[in-house]
């Protein structure tokens, strides 16, 4: 978040240790100096890792910690101590919010803190973005709509330093590291701010105790954005009477400190390029593209914002993709899953899509038509919706050998897979297959390898559900030589 060059990474807050250590690697390579080089500090990592230090091999970080040891003792060190199997599933969003914390010009910043500092009055700017801050202190909330309404450039009397770390949580809800000097400034900014942080946060004294500070954080911030789109962005009208009560005196753009307006049907919604263009790709292309400024109109009633008429999407469903781009979570509906999944996949969103998929799947019925919902399956690479579809055609396979879709369905199936042999599997029979010998409790080793029927083994009697299954795959058989297939 900084534009100033002045704050140097040997900087009091980030350790005068780093750049001197670095210079020291430098010399040594130039001096060919392998051993010092290639020293690893096994000592170091032994102690990072007895001290709770995760290596996430599933994660980039973690694959390059392991890949990239200095030292096969070290690599050997890192394998003999347990991989934890958990995925953090924020990690994206993490990400994200650090490079908009990073990187702020780089994503549609809309106002600048300048900051002189005690010592020598040299000059610090910071670049931020409004929606963040005003979800995440109360302080700033009111500023913003108050004395800061329209200010661009804000001048603040504090420790750059400390005010950088400070801009750090309210971003990512991390504190890095700092020393001890400046604890008791950072704390008196926390409570000037309205912040929860606490001096024992700031020590870091217990690598397990921060790690579990850590997830609570996460969880604080997304609770904030929530709250946040919820009351400024979607403007839902079962949260927060105070929000209400503030939009007679402010308008609902100024509220959400939104830099664009959405029109979706009869609602609009305004919302933050720095939100959706990082989030979305198709949204990223649509706001800064070459014919980015064609797309956009302008009404005098939304403060001179570009307004952006989004067609092929509900209120409704646009409101859970919003709710999902600030928070990197929602809950979707059993009722508009399916629109919520076909949104996802068309603003290329694949872990809302996967949230869809969920919602579709965890019912008994189908709320769409099910051929629909297997084509839209198949056409959009949505595996667990396509597993779905498949199990519910085995529950039901009496009805739907009769039924001309299915058939119609099975001749896809087939004509999908290319250069396809006259005796060549067909993907969706053999699903269904599957599930029937799960349905029936059928196992491998009890049936003919090329008729896939149970067959009769010496002193043993085919029972009744496996001469039900005979029938039904025969039956499948029958419908398959009707189409002039043979799987």
């Amino acid at each position: 978040a900084l534009m100033s060059t002045n704050l140097q990474a040997n900087s009091p807050l980030d350790g005068r240790n780093k750049e001197q250590n670095f210079q020291n690697l430098l010399q040594a390579c130039r001096a060919g100096d392998l051993e010092r080089v290639e020293s690893g500090h096994y000592e170091v990592v032994k102690f990072l890792l007895e001290s709770g230090a995760r290596c996430e091999q599933d994660t980039f970080e973690g694959a390059r910690c392991l890949y990239g040891a200095l030292t096969e003792g070290i690599r050997e060190l890192l394998l003999s101590h347990e991989f934890t199997k958990a995925v953090d599933e924020t990690q994206p969003y993490r990400h994200f919010l650090g490079q908009l914390f990073e990187k702020p010009l780089d994503s549609f910043c809309d106002v600048v803190f300048k900051l002189v500092s005690n010592n020598n009055f040299e000059t610090f700017e910071f670049a931020a973005h409004r929606c963040i801050l005003c979800a995440r202190s109360k302080y700033f909330a009111k500023r913003f709509e108050t004395t800061w309404l329209t200010s661009k450039i804000i001048t603040i009397h504090r420790n750059p330093l400390c005010f950088r770390e400070i801009l750090r949580y309210l971003y990512t809800g991390e504190i890095g590291e700092i020393q001890e000097e400046y604890i008791m400034e950072i704390l008196e900014l926390c409570y000037e701010f309205d912040l929860d942080i606490s001096e024992e946060y700031l020590n870091k004294s217990s690598p397990k105790r921060a790690q579990e500070r850590e997830k609570l954080e996460i969880q604080r911030l997304q609770q904030d954005l929530e709250h946040f789109c919820k009351t400024r962005v979607i403007r839902d009208k079962r949260y927060s009477s105070e929000d209400q009560v503030a939009e007679n005196s402010l308008s609902a753009q100024e509220l959400a400190q939104a830099d664009l307006i959405i029109n979706v049907g009869n609602r609009t919604f305004p919302c933050h390029r720095a939100f959706l263009t990082r989030r979305s790709d198709y949204f990223k292309a649509m706001f800064t593209g070459s014919f980015s400024e064609s797309i956009f109109h302008h009404q005098q009633d939304n403060k001179n914002l570009p307004v952006f008429q989004l067609s092929g999407c509900t209120p409704e469903v646009f409101s859970l993709i919003l709710e999902f781009i600030y928070t990197d979570k929602c809950e979707v509906p059993p009722s508009i899953s399916y629109d919520v999944l076909v949104s996802a996949d068309m603003y290329l969103l694949d872990k809302l899509k996967s949230i869809a998929s969920i919602a579709l799947t965890n019912l008994k019925e189908p709320t769409k038509d099910i051929y629909t919902l297997m084509r839209t399956a198949l056409d959009l690479g949505v595996e667990r919706l396509e597993s779905w579809c498949s199990h519910w055609f085995a529950d039901h396979i009496n009805e739907v050998l009769e039924d001309p879709q299915f058939l119609e369905l099975v001749e896809e199936s087939a004509a999908s897979i290319k250069q396809r042999q006259e005796t060549d599997t067909i993907p969706l029979i053999d699903e269904i297959r599957y599930w029937l010998s799960k349905k029936y409790c059928v196992f491998e080793e009890d049936v003919d390898k090329k008729s896939g029927r149970v067959v009769e083994h010496e002193g043993e009697e085919i029972l009744s559900w496996e001469e039900e299954y005979n029938k039904i795959l025969e039956r499948i058989d029958q419908a398959l030589e009707k189409l002039k297939l043979d799987a």
